[in-house]
């Protein structure tokens, strides 16, 4: 991490990961993400800005299925998250995840379980997450197959919850790939 203007020493987050880290900054410190194949879930942890991790926590469930194209972005105080998941309930298929973190904590269920949201609920394959903030919500865009094509889809974070579903943005007859998203305060462009 470079917190000042020099690069720090370089640490070990996790000793059995995928190939795939995320790293977003609120203005003060730094948040990673990425997949652990020995904990079978994706983690996070906070770094200082002088290099210091936290210890990394669960943000999704830890039943060893595959995650990948991790996302952070922050609203310039918390973070959210977003991951595809390869999901497998009878039809195999990628979902789009999401969780958030606010006020120090991950999402979570009185248990202490982390309480990620599907953020896209159809059953063609989704995948390439991206993450925006507008500095109160967050918003999200993704590949997904709609049947005929690869198409671009988008959701939206705010009032503490995603909408619900995705919401088309191209669904033209070839394939679309790789979507992008930035804001510019308080709207959203893909």
């Amino acid at each position: 991490i470079n917190g000042s203007g020099t690069w720090g020493t370089p640490f070990l987050i996790d000793t059995d990961t995928t190939n795939e880290v995320a790293v977003a900054t609120n203005g003060t410190s730094f948040m990673l993400l990425w997949y652990s194949h020995a904990q079978g879930a994706p983690l996070a942890a906070v770094c200082s800005s002088s290099g210091s991790p936290g210890t990394p926590e669960k943000v999704g469930p830890g039943d060893d299925v595959t995650v990948y194209n991790p996302a952070l972005a922050s609203n310039g105080s918390g973070y959210a998250a977003v991951w595809s998941r390869w999901d497998y309930s009878g039809i195999a298929q990628d979902n789009i995840y999401a969780n958030v973190y606010s006020s120090g904590s991950w999402s979570k269920d009185a248990g202490g379980n982390p309480t990620p949201w599907i953020i896209e609920n159809s059953t063609g394959f989704a995948s390439s997450p991206r993450l925006a903030s507008n500095g109160s919500g967050y918003g999200v865009a993704w590949v997904q197959n709609d049947g005929a094509a690869f198409s671009i889809f988008a959701n939206l974070y705010t009032a503490g919850t995603w909408s619900t579903g995705g919401t088309p943005l191209e669904t033209g007859p070839g394939d679309a790939d790789y979507p992008s998203i930035a804001s510019n305060g308080s709207g959203y462009a893909v």
